[in-house]
């Protein structure tokens, strides 16, 4: 007789919403694990969610306008609401629960709590990054809240070594689960490299949809004034930044306008191609969780400049497959950016490797495998 498929309960934003969390939950959906396990999804998204604004605190909600703020007061009564309901209705074997912080964290919080009343197997995984922060600006009694809601589900999973040595402060560390993020390197390799810019001119692409100070878009504006003095064959692609009227304007004073390009966000193939009609990403954030921009200009064969935080060190082996620079540091953005861009060579070593690494670590079958496992050893073989 064939087996029952043990039926998982998938929480956290869907399409159209963007972001990591969304691209995380649709990588899972879209993988073989679909063919093993039944998948139940409910929609956590909200009118804020994909509203940029550079602020990552309990102030967002404030920010995006009253008619939204009421739409996703509305939408987050509903969806408390009808939790229950599907627990009882869909009756799912186990409820993974896709988390950030802040205003994402609490909401969670009460479907971490209801899993729990109902005896439901659950899994918590945590995506932000700047958890840290969050957990540390909280005063003794958010703290103890935070501490008690994390030790609810039955597995934490944290994207890196670096964030289960911080969550392990918080819980038991049997609980925590090390899964780091993914991209489906079939796609990529499946672009070949093409350009609609002359063939000397050097392309250095970011990509960020968030606030422009905490993913350091300031300091590149400070460093492209060097950078071009050293190389003019250079040009810097901004896609999906927040305040592009003001990157624009900033970019006019600077007299570097000739030297940037700036686009709206894009998705799927078109965000590949953008990828693969570059030879830099760039990414000086100031808190990360595991960037998934990071590990798509890997898997297109990109080198990387980067800063060290949230689990970037743990992926980017300064030297080998890019280069790491602190936080702030806009020279030294602009020294790495020039040494790659007057080494083709290096450029095309950092970029071997960094497919290399993709294939063997990061790829989507790679990551499910581990899943898998998770899941497994929760439901029971």
């Amino acid at each position: 007789m064939h087996e029952t498929k043990k039926k998982i309960l998938m929480v956290g934003p869907l399409p159209p919403t963007v972001g990591g969390i969304t691209a995380f939950i649709t990588g899972i959906l879209e993988s073989n694990l679909n063919r093993k396990y039944k998948f139940i999804t409910f929609g956590t998204e909200r009118p804020t969610l994909g509203i940029v604004y550079d602020v990552r605190d309990y102030t967002l909600m404030f920010r995006v306008g009253l008619p939204c703020l009421v739409k996703s007061i509305m939408a987050t009564i509903f969806h408390l609401l009808m939790f229950p309901f599907i627990l009882i209705v869909k009756s799912p074997n186990l409820v993974h629960i896709h988390t950030s912080t802040y205003w994402s964290f609490w909401e969670n919080a009460v479907y971490i709590l209801v899993s729990n009343l109902f005896f439901k197997k659950t899994i918590v995984h945590i995506h932000g990054g700047a958890f840290d922060k969050f957990y540390e600006d909280s005063n003794y009694l958010v703290k103890f809240l935070m501490r008690k809601i994390l030790n609810l589900p039955d597995r934490v999973i944290a994207l890196s070594p670096r964030w289960k040595r911080f969550f392990a402060d918080l819980i038991p560390q049997n609980k925590i689960i090390v899964l780091g993020n993914f991209v489906d390197f079939s796609r990529y390799a499946q672009f070949k490299r093409k350009v609609d810019l002359p063939e000397d001119m050097i392309k250095v692409l970011f990509i960020g949809g968030a606030g422009a100070k905490t993913k350091g878009i300031y300091d590149i504006l400070k460093a492209i004034p060097t950078v071009v003095r050293q190389h003019e064959n250079i040009c810097f692609v901004f896609v999906g930044c927040a305040n592009v009227g003001e990157l624009n304007i900033i970019s006019k004073g600077e007299e570097i306008i000739s030297h940037v390009r700036v686009l709206d966000y894009v998705h799927g193939d078109k965000k590949i191609k953008v990828f693969s009609n570059s030879d830099i990403f760039i990414l000086p954030s100031y808190s990360e969780g595991f960037p998934i921009a990071m590990l798509e200009a890997m898997a297109t064969g990109l080198p990387i400049i980067a800063t060290s935080v949230g689990a970037i060190p743990e992926v980017i082996e300064d030297g080998k497959n890019g280069f790491l620079i602190k936080t702030g540091d806009y020279n030294a953005l602009a020294e790495k950016i020039l040494i790659l861009a007057k080494d083709k060579k290096l450029r095309q070593k950092m970029g071997k490797n960094n497919i290399e690494k993709i294939k063997r670590q990061y790829d989507r079958e790679v990551v499910m495998e581990k899943l898998d496992n998770i899941y497994d050893k929760l439901l029971g073989k």
